[in-house]
């Protein structure tokens, strides 16, 4: 074997590293000795040996102790009879909303209502109208993971209605290297008397193109998929609640021929927008190594809270010296001259009124308490047509730009239908300043309850540092919101800009998720996701689950960035997967990295 040239994969890397990483370890240990792991090589070989070439995925001694659930590839799913669903066509735009929709009718309460739901690329589910959850996480495509639902609460007597929006990115994304479109639904009832049922996507849903939100939407910038811009006239209100009468534009959803117990990723179709089908056995005469499989969730969903944001900070009348759509689009300079003005009235609790002006726009510029990771939303009560920007941004000093849209685009548009709309946008982000501008127009509009549909992962403890100095305190409160932020499905550097998941940066939080949070699967999941990203030639991608480097790849090649891959970031990954067995003394999470 030619050890200059020849790949090594990440097993035997892993393997080999983390038998050198002991004599760093050495030098800060973190257990007692009389709990230690063994610290000479042959020990940790063998024991590493046992674990790469088990096949039973059993739990270690460690994990049967404490009790924890660290789900493994041996897990894998089966979500048959459900099919895979997606719009009928031969072809999907990028950044496609599609709205599936089944209608269940009940003779009782289910006492318990539980099962399994993916889209792809994102989702939303909603029942009777009402918001579940929202998902998947970023994964790898090959292997994804299915998110678990309860429903138990959600179902009543009589209708119910199921309702799942998908959105397709068909481009990458910064958590999403690259995705098939699809939707998977399946739903175990369980009544009082015993008797069970299963509710599963299949031919008795139907589906709708949202035309609300545009196909072929372009993207926000290299590192996000969706610019959004939906326009409230054109969607079908009420389709995810009771008493909804589909028409013409509900379709019989089209089955790719994919199983339930693989991804969508394995439609063998060929997807004509990005020239893929897949699996493969072969890649030029090299024999394919990743077996594609539906994986569990390993660690809890999301917890989701609102947060208003409030006080109303700044006011501004916008004359537009360009036209409003050019300069969101190119942002060009000299386009506006703002002026400072008491444009909105208070019309209630958290609420403004603004009379709009036909040749100015509007500004109104809220903060939130701290930086935030979650969903912008905001109420406003207008006439039919009435267009507006809802822009997030990490910092703004007052008195500064007039429009937040000064980095990175980070701005939505919503189109009013008359009278009451509830906007948010749909892919979340990180912000601490909100603002909404108004186009120029008629009439008087109210606008209310500013905030964010606020998201964090919800760990067993509460991390808190307490001090007597305040000024240290502020230190110590921004550092630990810095974790809550970047440290949610994956570890991200900067969750308002890229929403890359690092290994050597950001996933130096784990050591304070362990010790301050009293939470293992989290970093688990990390090691597990950040390892896929491995390449057939024994190094790592340094960011994944992502499109960024698979894109940098191409752009190193035509001598266009430094980026990535960062060997660096690999270099440090099996020091993470030492540290991890010195927190845990669980080896079975690293059977797969």
């Amino acid at each position: 074997m030619n050890t200059k040239y020849d790949p090594i994969n990440r097993r035997d890397f892993i393997k080999s590293s983390g038998i050198a990483a002991l004599s760093a370890a050495a030098l800060e240990p973190r257990l007692a000795a009389d709990q230690a792991p063994p610290t000479d090589t042959a020990s940790l070989e063998s024991a590493l040996t046992e674990v790469l070439q088990s096949t039973k995925g059993a739990p270690s001694a460690a994990s049967q102790a404490t009790g924890a659930t660290v789900v493994l590839t041996e897990g894998a799913l089966d979500l048959s009879p459900a099919k895979w669903l997606w719009y009928p066509g031969d072809r999907t735009l990028p950044n496609t909303f599609v709205l599936f929709r089944r209608v269940l009718n009940l003779s009782e309460k289910p006492r318990k209502a539980t099962g399994w739901i993916i889209g792809e690329s994102r989702y939303q589910l909603e029942v009777n109208g009402r918001r579940i959850q929202w998902g998947p996480a970023p994964n790898d495509p090959r292997w994804p993971e299915v998110d678990p639902m309860d429903l138990t609460e959600a179902l009543t007597k009589g209708e119910n209605v199921l309702g799942a929006t998908v959105l397709y990115f068909g481009q990458g994304d910064t958590t999403c290297p690259m995705s098939r479109a699809g939707f998977i639904f399946r739903l175990e009832l369980e009544f009082a008397d015993g008797r069970k049922e299963l509710v599963v996507s299949d031919r008795s849903w139907r589906c709708h193109l949202s035309q609300a939100w545009k196909p072929g939407q372009h993207r926000m910038s290299f590192f996000r998929a969706l610019q959004e811009e939906f326009d409230a006239r054109l969607h079908p209100h009420g389709w995810n609640e009771k008493g909804f009468k589909e028409n013409a534009d509900w379709l019989e959803p089209h089955l790719p021929p994919c199983p339930a117990n693989q991804p969508i990723f394995a439609d063998p179709t060929r997807d004509v927008m990005n020239w893929i089908s897949g699996p493969k056995k072969l890649i030029y005469g090299a024999e394919v190594r990743s077996k594609f499989e539906l994986r569990p969730r390993p660690i809890p969903l999301m917890r989701e809270t609102w947060v208003s944001a409030a006080p109303l900070i700044e006011q501004h009348r916008i004359r537009w010296k360009r036209p409003i759509a050019e300069y969101f689009d190119v942002r060009p300079p000299k386009a506006y001259e703002a002026e400072v003005t008491q444009a909105a009235r208070p019309a209630g609790e958290n609420a403004w009124r603004v009379e709009l002006d036909p040749e100015r726009g509007t500004t109104l510029t809220f903060a939130l308490p701290e930086q935030s990771v979650g969903w912008p939303g905001i109420t406003i009560e207008a006439p039919a047509g009435t267009t507006l920007e809802l822009m997030t941004q990490d910092g703004h000093a007052v008195g500064g730009p007039a429009l937040l849209n000064t980095t990175y685009h980070k701005w939505a548009r919503f189109t009013c239908r008359d009278g009451v709309n509830h906007f948010r946008w749909f892919d979340f982000d990180c912000f601490r300043w909100l603002q909404v501008h108004l186009h120029p127009g008629r009439g008087t509009v109210v606008v209310s309850n500013p905030g964010i549909l606020k998201r964090e992962y919800p760990w067993p403890h509460e991390p808190r540092v307490i001090t007597s100095d305040p000024v240290v305190q502020r230190v110590f409160d921004a550092a630990t919101n810095s974790m809550r932020n970047t440290a949610q499905e994956t570890f991200v550097d900067d969750m308002s800009r890229e929403r890359n998941q690092y290994s050597g940066g950001m996933s130096l939080c784990r050591h304070a998720i362990h010790t301050l949070a009293g939470e293992d699967r989290q970093v688990a999941r990390f090691l597990r996701s950040f390892s896929q990203g491995s390449t057939a030639e024994g190094y790592f991608m340094d960011t994944w689950p992502s499109h960024d480097r698979i894109a940098r790849l191409g752009q190193r090649m035509l001598e266009a960035t430094h980026c990535g891959a960062i060997l660096d970031m690999g270099v440090r990954f099996p020091f993470e997967c030492w540290d991890y067995y010195l927190y845990t003394g669980d080896l079975a999470p690293l059977r797969e990295p």
